[in-house]
Order: C-alpha cells, then sequence, then structure tokens
C-alpha cells in the first residue's frame, strides 16, 4: 500500500473528474443496443430529478421504475 495518500485514486475526485472529461456524446453514438442501461440510469435520474433527459432512447426493457419509488441503476 503506497503511503503517499495523495497518489492514491479517490471516486470523489479521480470519478468526478473522470465523468466531467467524458465525451459522453461520442459514448452514445455507437450501437444503440449497447448503451440501453446507460440510457436507463439517465432516464432514472432525469425522472426522479424532474429534469430534461440529456440522452433519451431506448432503455433496457426489465428496468422501468416509473411504478416505484427504487431508481432501478442506483
Amino acid at each position: 500500500m503506497s503511503k503517499n495518500r495523495k497518489a492514491r485514486y479517490k471516486e470523489t475526485r479521480g470519478g468526478v473528474n473522470a465523468l466531467k472529461t467524458l465525451d459522453w456524446e461520442s459514448v452514445f453514438s455507437g450501437n444503440p443496443n449497447h448503451t440501453k442501461y446507460l440510457r436507463s440510469l439517465f432516464d432514472d435520474i432525469s425522472w426522479r430529478f424532474n429534469l430534461p433527459n440529456p440522452y433519451p432512447g431506448d432503455c433496457a426493457p426489465m428496468t422501468d421504475c416509473r411504478n416505484g419509488e427504487i431508481l432501478r441503476n442506483i
């Protein structure tokens, strides 16, 4: 284990930075069958917080949370 804590990965810092720099348009521009679960995640978050979904499209068919309170991807 590294004693240099600054060099260790921190999800709150590293994960946020990774998500900020990810080219989401590129992620969603590929085969739509490969992004159904990711679209489901965006759909859940958008629905739960009453926000427009920036990446609408086909979601995974078994992941609808509209009838319950639990987000399917969390």
